[in-house]
């Protein structure tokens, strides 16, 4: 094992199951500290969302309906799950919850790893086998930012046979398992972590080109929580783009040409019958009420509580002197502004391109709660291993990551003093909270600016560095 592969002394896998054995420790802890501030303290740790879900999981057991319980806005799934609260075991939801998040943790890992590989498979086939110079062989044994454990390719395996990149378990560790907001929403009960991991095995299923398994998942995902809908169209370009992966020789090779056009269609009508499935099921049994609290709510929803959207001020006034189709014209600007990154970006990262398009929408949202970040940090893994990962740009990513979490801070101390203490700080909360969407905006420039660096760079590599290292290696030979 390399010193370069040694961290604390340890071996990587040794690293890799402290880490997630600590992120584990982590979540029960949270779990018991929440018990007992639930029962000494009068701000109750304890979402009160997970009351609703209890609360909708009992209309449930008693032959009713989920939506009977006032503000239960979500898929009825969310109160089946939690129905062994109410059978003896009252934080079974926040135990699954935080199960869920290990699980996305591991995911994560896996996506990173299956990034890793094919970013070895298209070097390899750029080499073609050519003898490889020593720069090259250090790059593919390990030195770029992409990771992988387990089976290396044999061209990678001739550099070097015991590499293990550190970053395919570091990023999700540092990015989701121990990050403060995720570890302590789903120990509060709140739900959010489920359609990450579906979002997340729709990617992984989609990397692994498993058509109909990636759509009827994303079916799932939307059914689950609505938001996952904008990454629709950004998937698609993907397969119909061939991104995934693959150099323009292998699609030549095996056919898939067709088969990049023909994807699309067949990923949007399997989603769309996932859909449906999913939509006639719960419709058939809940009726309008579960159209509407679940997907027409949404479209709507005003809330000048709880909200840290920069439109806070603006819904505030608005509930006082309403304006017809305000709300639905707020949604404009942010389709817009998602849909643009994610389109532009999909095609060459899909995953940096749904970190970025999810930054933008829960930034301009005009709803945003605490919950909402579990979206796109579920995704920051991918960007972070999009950029080109060196000393200075994870400094740079820290800063970024450090301005986000001040400026929600300052957001939280703010909604204190409205929310417990009563007092009329609208205007610094409306200025706090439009400081809180620039920091977000912001992340979103720095990656963009990061991503695209480190992809010019790539195919300078790609295109031009390791074709001409090989024609210097022919004219030597003639």
């Amino acid at each position: 094992m390399s010193k370069r592969n040694s961290l604390l002394g340890l071996q990587p896998q040794q690293m890799r199951h402290l880490l997630f054995a600590a992120g584990a420790l982590l979540r029960l802890l949270l779990l018991a500290y929440g018990e007992w501030q639930d029962s000494h303290m009068a701000v109750k740790f304890t979402d009160i969302d997970y009351k609703v879900y209890t609360d909708a999981a009992e209309r449930i057991l008693k032959g009713g309906s989920p939506y009977e319980r006032h503000t239960y806005r979500y898929s009825p799934l969310v109160a089946y799950f939690c129905l062994p609260n109410l059978l003896g075991c009252p934080f079974f939801g926040k135990l699954l919850f935080c199960c869920v998040d290990m699980a996305v943790a591991l995911l994560i890992e896996q996506v990173l790893w299956m990034i890793y590989m094919e970013r070895q498979q298209q070097k390899q086939q750029q080499l073609q086998d050519k003898p490889l110079t020593g720069r090259q062989c250090e790059s593919i044994g390990g030195g770029e930012n992409n990771s992988s454990s387990g089976n290396m390719s044999s061209t990678s395996s001739k550099c070097s046979s015991e590499e293990y990149p550190l970053h395919t378990f570091l990023l999700p560790s540092f990015c989701w398992l121990f990050h403060p907001v995720v570890a302590t929403v789903s120990a509060r009960g709140n739900a959010d972590s489920i359609p990450c991991l579906l979002v997340l095995l729709t990617v992984a299923a989609v990397r692994a080109r498993k058509l109909i398994l990636s759509a009827v998942l994303y079916g799932l995902a939307v059914h689950l929580k609505v938001y996952p809908v904008i990454y629709g169209v950004p998937i698609l370009l993907s397969m119909q783009r061939g991104a995934l992966g693959l150099s323009q020789q292998q699609q030549e090779q095996q056919l898939l040409y067709l088969l990049r056009l023909g994807s699309p269609a067949m990923a949007a009508t399997t989603t769309l019958n996932a859909l449906l499935a999913n939509y006639n099921a719960s419709a058939g049994r809940y009726g309008f009420p579960f159209v509407f609290e679940s997907y027409l709510y949404h479209a709507t929803r005003s809330d000048h509580r709880h909200n840290m959207s920069p439109y806070f001020y603006l819904l505030y006034l608005d509930s006082v002197a309403p304006v017809k189709g305000l709300s639905v014209a707020l949604l404009l600007p942010q389709l817009l502004c998602a849909l643009l990154l994610g389109c532009f970006f999909a095609a060459s990262n899909l995953e940096a391109g749904l970190f970025l398009e999810t930054v933008a929408f829960v930034a301009l949202n005009k709803v945003c709660t605490t919950q909402y970040f579990l979206w796109w940090l579920c995704l920051l893994p991918f960007a972070v291993g999009a950029t080109d990962m060196k000393k200075n740009t994870l400094l740079q990513t820290g800063l970024a990551m450090a301005v986000f979490q001040v400026a929600c801070l300052f957001w939280l101390f703010f909604g204190y003093k409205l929310e417990f203490e009563g007092k009329p700080v609208f205007l610094e909360l409306s200025l706090t909270s439009a400081a809180f969407a620039s920091s977000q905006m912001g992340l979103v420039v720095f990656f963009s600016h990061k991503i695209r660096s480190q992809n010019k760079t790539r195919r300078a590599e790609d295109g031009v560095s390791v074709p001409s290292e090989a024609a210097a290696l022919e004219r030597k030979r003639v």
